[in-house]
């Protein structure tokens, strides 16, 4: 493990021991990926892994006395907002472990298993946030739990297909493209992309029953739109340069074209649906 030796200690804090048991498994995941696949997916997971590995500490290191409640419930919010963020890495490793990319494929049990573990380390900040109490004075703070899923929960979602499809299509051929010239522009791409999917899940993970559900499922269609949107940027500068083949070039084209239409039909039909609701 990349953490260093003497910030490892044992734990009889519930949370400290729920995320070191999280971290060690998905560091496991993470060191027996393919080397193509270090850089893309198993550096961006490993850096997030580590930073909230030091946070996580820093709950603990707080003192507890009146005076350090602001700073430690302000800690908590940013552990979960990672933890949160850090969805979207592992709905992508299940993405890409379909036997094919040659990441170890990531079954039910595999999956459900790494959910419980994340979600709990959410609840257990979430619940510590309640108890320090400082939810007027900095506003609460909307928590999301990952929902497990498989290949075949998303087939009959158009939209989820066509995403999925372009998650898996850009990240393959980009590991592809030489280390010496791959930037920004491939680096952006994939964020785009991870990022839409995940909204789009997300958003489709619950069907509004009131007004605040209504408004959050709004919200990230909304992103995952605006991510489409963005990815024109990165992806013209990549086709001008030749980066894909031709015949990927249109696909993605396609693949992007009908994914942002999909999801504005989407919209619109929950406004209608749903914009009443109470």
């Amino acid at each position: 493990m990349s953490v260093l030796k003497n910030k490892r200690r044992t734990s009889k804090i519930e949370y400290e021991k729920n995320f070191l048991g999280f971290y060690e498994y998905m560091m496991n995941l993470i060191d027996h990926m393919p080397k193509r696949w270090s850089k893309p997916l198993g550096a961006p997971m490993k850096e997030a892994l580590n930073r909230m590995y030091d946070d996580v500490l820093l709950v603990s290191e707080m003192y507890i006395e009146q005076e350090q409640n602001k700073k430690r419930y302000l800690q908590c919010r940013k552990v979960v907002e990672e933890l949160t963020a850090f969805q979207e890495l592992v709905c992508l490793y299940w993405n890409l472990s379909d036997g094919r990319n040659g990441i170890k494929w990531a079954d039910a049990d595999r999956r459900r298993y790494m959910s419980i573990y994340l979600n709990k380390e959410i609840y257990l900040m979430a619940g510590l946030m309640i108890k320090l109490d400082h939810q007027k004075k900095f506003g609460a703070i909307e928590v999301s739990y990952l929902k497990p899923f498989q290949k075949k929960d998303i087939d009959g979602v158009v939209f989820l297909q066509k995403l999925y499809e372009l998650n898996e299509l850009v990240y393959t051929k980009s590991i592809r493209i030489p280390l010496a010239i791959r930037d920004e522009e491939v680096t952006l791409a994939c964020r785009y992309i991870r990022n839409a999917f995940y909204s789009a899940y997300t958003a489709n993970s619950t069907i509004p029953s009131t007004k605040r559900e209504y408004e959050r499922r709004r919200k990230l269609f909304g992103e995952a739109i605006s991510d489409m949107y963005r990815l024109n940027r990165p992806m013209t500068k990549l086709f001008m340069v030749h980066m894909f083949s031709n015949e990927d070039m249109e696909t993605i084209t396609d693949l992007v074209t009908e994914s942002t239409k999909l999801l504005q039909a989407v919209q619109n039909t929950d406004k209608e649906l749903y914009s009443g609701l109470p």
